[in-house]
């Protein structure tokens, strides 16, 4: 080792030592900082993919209740299932089930 052939140059040696084991300590809490970092974001970006997922779905449900109740509505004034499925959009399948 440098400081055992340089016994003047040990205490240089040894506080080169502790500033890399410094530095190394200090990129290793950065690189774990970082890491956090990431991981909250990816958080984050999941909630709101999910949420605008969810909003989603609930529209689409909304839109389809919405369009059963007038379908039921336009049965219950006896109008005609296939003129219902036309103005509605409604299956077959689906027209079938309100009549029941």
């Amino acid at each position: 080792m440098l400081a055992e052939k340089y016994p003047k140059a040990r205490k240089t040696v040894i506080k080169c030592m502790e500033l890399t084991e410094d530095e190394r300590t200090r990129m290793i809490a950065q690189s774990r900082r970082i890491r956090e970092i990431d991981i909250e974001v990816m958080k984050q970006d999941a909630a709101e993919q999910g949420l605008k997922q969810g909003l989603e779905k609930g529209r689409t449900e909304g839109r389809n209740e919405a369009v059963l109740s007038i379908a039921r509505n336009l049965l219950a004034e006896a109008m005609p299932i296939e003129k219902i499925m036309r103005i509605t959009g409604i299956s077959h399948e689906q027209a079938k089930a309100l009549m029941h």
